[in-house]
């Protein structure tokens, strides 16, 4: 199982801005469909950053902890709401506020094509900036051999490098899908006492599900053992695993080839769980 405390895991810089702090919490295996990285990002103090309208090649998932996120056309995904991002739909231009704190899982959308690593993330952005362009506000820019100013989505030029040219397939969903879970019911799981759930969304043909998972101080809940990985990220409570305690904001996965682990609530705890595609 991979475990990592936001309050613990190392920065990244941006590829788009050097505005606020994003933390790689977890992550998935290189060049496979499956592919995914699970981040923390939060504002800085006294600015907001900025991105152009844009989609992408792969799904995201987006849970505002604090603060607002505003999504363009008037849109804004608040605190305590989840929102579901899927590949090729069009969204932005973004803006994260200062005090902005968010969970964001970026993964291998139903073409199959993956998500690149931060190690191929790095290389890629080095090596368009050794090209002699830059990248600002989630915009690359660069002079081309006829000396005409040229600029594209940051986050496009960076899976061109990685994947080389990609057509995007026809989008699934006609926007990105914003969910209220305070709109939801808990239902209770039958066979696991102290557990209860909601159910926000399953989304495309490879299954995709965003849920909201609560425990009583005591309960157990055993994470893993399906087809595709799973996650758990501790938003409210405290858990133990394997002895050793975790509090907010700790981040969990499991494999398809590990054995379920099972995870103790030692005080009433709630997390975002994913159930990432299957491929």
């Amino acid at each position: 199982m991979q475990i990592a405390s936001a309050a613990q895991a190392e920065e990244l810089t941006a590829a788009r801005t050097a505005k606020g702090k994003v933390r790689t919490l977890l992550t998935g295996l290189e060049n496979t469909p499956g592919n995914f990285v699970l981040r923390y990002s939060t504002g800085e103090e006294g600015e907001a950053w900025t991105t152009p309208r844009h989609r992408h090649p792969f799904d995201q998932v987006r849970y505002v902890l604090e603060g607002e996120y505003s999504i363009g056309d008037g849109s804004v995904l608040p605190t305590g709401w989840v929102g579901y991002f899927p590949e090729s739909v069009y969204y932005g231009p973004q803006e994260m506020s200062p005090n902005l704190a968010m969970v964001v899982l970026q993964a291998g959308g139903p073409n199959g094509r993956g998500f690149y690593s931060a190690d191929q993330r790095l290389k890629a952005t080095t090596a368009l900036k050794a090209a002699g362009g830059s990248f600002s506000n989630g915009v690359y820019s660069w002079t081309d051999a006829h000396g005409q100013a040229r600029s594209t989505p940051a986050g496009d030029v960076v899976w061109e490098n990685v994947f080389g040219p990609t057509e995007l397939l026809p989008a699934r969903y006609n926007d990105i899908i914003l969910m209220d879970p305070n709109s939801f019911a808990w239902l209770p799981d039958p066979d696991r006492p102290g557990v209860a759930r909601k159910l926000l969304g399953a989304f495309t043909e490879r299954d995709l599900r965003i849920c909201l998972v609560r425990l009583a101080a005591g309960a157990e809940y055993r994470l893993g053992g399906g087809e595709a990985p799973e996650i758990l990220f501790l938003t409210s409570g405290d858990v133990t695993h394997d002895g050793v305690q975790h509090d907010r904001l700790t981040a969990f996965a499991t494999n398809v080839d590990e054995a379920p682990s099972v995870l103790r609530a030692t005080a009433d705890a709630e997390f975002l769980y994913l159930k990432l595609p299957t491929f």
